[in-house]
């Protein structure tokens, strides 16, 4: 079996933790991969087990797909005979990559603004020679109501290796630093947050928040964070190499909105014990509450300040979460059980059987 994994930008500064995982794992089980990755930003972290195929990541849809039916007669003597597209932007292409290659097709859902797109891709897909998978249960709802019947959804978890729970003991700096992973825009959800982050920091000012906009211009945010005097208590971290250890390296993870979006830098966040604060998200399932984070339905800027400042305040509760999440997610969400599932869902769409080490 030779798959070419697609992945673009937007996705692998997201997930490039699980794409390493999955090339690795993938070439364990004796299957040939094909790293389909933009060129330029990431040429260093394409995995040099398997082969690399580059190409122009754009802005505009057009020119995305463009250079991606490109890379046809690439693949084609590759020998690839299954594409896995890793994100809902390069479903489009994928599909027709996969016609012009006469390959069956996997597309991956990590996002609820992939529900509406599956639901006109279907048109032009036959059932038999596609496969979609979810990174959540309610996504995976979503995408088996979407789509008409005969389309196969499986389950695809993120996962992480396992690690040792980090002794998080507080040092002799006194500051507490949280991580604030939003999308960076001002939205409903996010100004009760900003207010509730500001009456939090006037209680303890021991607090420094680093604020992740997931790429995008913050500048709204800073002018907000401005106007309620947050800005000395306040970083915001531009979207580069090494920002998520930067992240990850915080004493308390925040998710201020419902982005409606599964992300591998949750799963992350638990794996290296950074307990995690979140609005309830209706797409997303390892966040449960008292158990991986401490999850708040409709809070307010009140909620907020409460929640943080317990969690702010408290070393020991902190990692009381802390311990509680890192449990949960290296017996729930592994990386070998990315790969398994991965696998699963290739062989069903190929036909592939299992590959046995040859007896003694």
């Amino acid at each position: 079996m030779h798959v070419a994994l697609l992945a673009n930008t937007a996705w692998l500064d997201e997930e490039l933790p699980l794409f390493q995982h999955m090339v690795v794992g993938l070439i364990d089980e004796q299957t040939r991969v094909a790293q389909v990755v933009p060129e330029g930003r990431l040429n260093q972290e394409a995995s040099v087990f398997g082969e690399i195929v580059y190409w122009q990541d754009a802005g505009y849809a057009w020119r995305r797909r463009r250079s991606l039916y490109r890379l046809d007669e690439v693949l084609d003597g590759l020998g690839v005979n299954i594409i896995h597209a890793l994100d809902g932007r390069l479903w489009r292409a994928a599909a027709e990559l996969g016609r012009r290659n006469d390959v069956p097709v996997v597309y991956s859902s990590f996002s609820r603004l992939d529900l509406p797109l599956a639901t006109r891709l279907a048109r032009k897909l036959d059932p038999t020679r596609s496969a979609f998978t979810a990174a959540s249960e309610p996504l995976a709802q979503g995408l088996r109501a979407a789509l008409p019947p005969g389309f196969e959804v499986t389950r695809f978890d993120t996962g992480i290796h396992r690690l040792p729970l980090p002794d998080r003991t507080p040092g002799d700096i006194d500051t507490v630093s949280v991580s604030i992973a939003g999308t960076g825009q001002l939205d409903d959800q996010t100004k009760p947050f900003m207010a509730g982050a500001a009456a939090m920091v006037r209680q303890h000012p021991q607090t420094h928040l680093f604020f992740d906009g997931q790429g995008a211009d913050q500048r709204h945010l800073w002018r907000e964070a401005q106007r309620l005097g947050l800005l000395s208590h306040a970083t915001f971290v531009p979207r580069r190499l090494g920002h998520r250890e930067l992240l990850l390296r915080a004493e308390l993870l925040v998710h201020p909105q419902a982005a409606g979006r599964v992300r591998g830098l949750t799963l992350e966040a638990m794996a290296h014990g950074v307990p995690i604060l979140a609005r309830v998200d209706p797409h997303v399932d390892d966040l449960i509450d008292g158990q991986t984070a401490k999850v708040l339905v409709d809070p307010d800027a009140e909620a907020w300040c409460a929640a943080m400042g317990d969690l702010v305040a408290s070393a020991s509760r902190r990692a009381a979460l802390a311990s509680s999440a890192h449990a949960w997610v290296q017996n729930h969400r592994l990386a070998s059980t990315s790969v398994a599932e991965a696998l699963h869902v290739y062989r069903t769409l190929t036909g592939a059987t299992l590959t046995f080490a040859p007896s003694a």
